[in-house]
């Protein structure tokens, strides 16, 4: 666990303060705590948020979706809650994608307490931010500043689930408050741990969009990236293609006979993340099926 003096204390005027933070106008956290030292990449960011009560499919859904954004080049926010949260930071620790976690407590506090080896990994890896000095304890009505500055810093929000009281909701309106692109991963219809996202799908058509493949939400960073400006544009090797053309190719190999990840990622050529994340979009769209031991076959119609 970090020193509390070893923290940061980042002013707007302050090259290392993220320019995205300065849409929230009088409402930007001035000073923004921070610890870690890893260089933030001159890339997008996409805040992966959800609720802490994960379920199986939310969690592997929000590891392939993590994958697909690492592959990409944009990095990730959290807000190290339990649940989705944890497992965006996980998976894009797992990765080498830089993390950026941001807390409702004080800089140096470890909400909740058992994520405190990640807490360590982020601030060696990452970036810790708060918006609350040391010593700050936990205040419940502190979470929606804290989620309005990781809808800020994500140039796409990505939910991947809520119910229909999660507290997600105040991630995914202050990103449409601020104009940005907000995404929802496809639910299992009818389950009630999702109906958050069905909702907001519902009250903003256009507005909020369902995913059909993970790298939308790449492309929807890196788009929402250059529209503003912030950078001069990446190398074209580390933009992500208009069209992947991944999935096409796995169902040419995708058989009726079930075959394991590591022998489909090896017959497209492409790494074991990326193929993961495009067969959890083919699954999604009802093209391939998952079967035990994480083998994959095409579906019958």
């Amino acid at each position: 666990m970090p020193a509390p003096q070893e923290a940061r204390e980042l002013h707007p005027a302050l090259d290392e303060y993220p320019p995205s933070l300065l849409a929230l106008g009088t409402r930007r956290p001035d000073p923004l705590f921070a610890f870690g030292d890893t260089p933030w990449p001159p890339a997008p960011v996409a805040t992966v948020v959800g609720a802490r009560a994960e379920t199986r499919y939310a969690r592997r859904a929000c590891e392939r979706l993590v994958a697909a954004l690492a592959a990409a080049g944009v990095s990730v926010a959290s807000g190290l809650a339990r649940g989705v949260d944890a497992s965006a930071h996980r998976a894009a620790l797992a990765r080498g994608c830089f993390t950026v976690a941001v807390l409702g407590v004080g800089i140096d506090q470890v909400y909740p307490p058992e994520h405190a080896s990640l807490y360590t990994a982020i601030a060696q890896r990452g970036r810790i931010l708060s918006p609350w000095p040391a010593g700050e304890g936990v205040r419940r009505g502190r979470f929606p500043a804290r989620n309005r500055v990781l809808a800020a810093l994500g140039d796409v929000t990505v939910l991947v689930q809520a119910d229909a009281t999660s507290g997600s909701r105040h991630t995914v309106k202050a990103a449409l408050d601020l104009g940005r692109a907000v995404c929802v991963v496809p639910w299992p219809l009818g389950h009630p741990a999702y109906e958050g996202g069905a909702r907001w799908v519902r009250a903003e058509p256009g507005r909020v969009r369902v995913l059909t493949t993970f790298d939308e939400a790449a492309r929807a960073a890196w788009n929402a990236w250059d529209a503003r400006g912030r950078a001069s544009a990446p190398a074209e090797s580390a933009r992500p293609p208009a069209e992947d053309p991944l999935p096409a190719r796995l169902l040419a190999v995708v058989a009726r006979t079930p075959r394991g990840l590591e022998t489909l990622a090896r017959a497209v050529g492409a790494p074991v993340g990326q193929t993961s994340a495009a067969l959890l979009a083919l699954e999604l769209a009802g093209r391939v099926e998952r079967c035990h031991g994480d083998r994959y076959r095409r579906r019958p119609r």
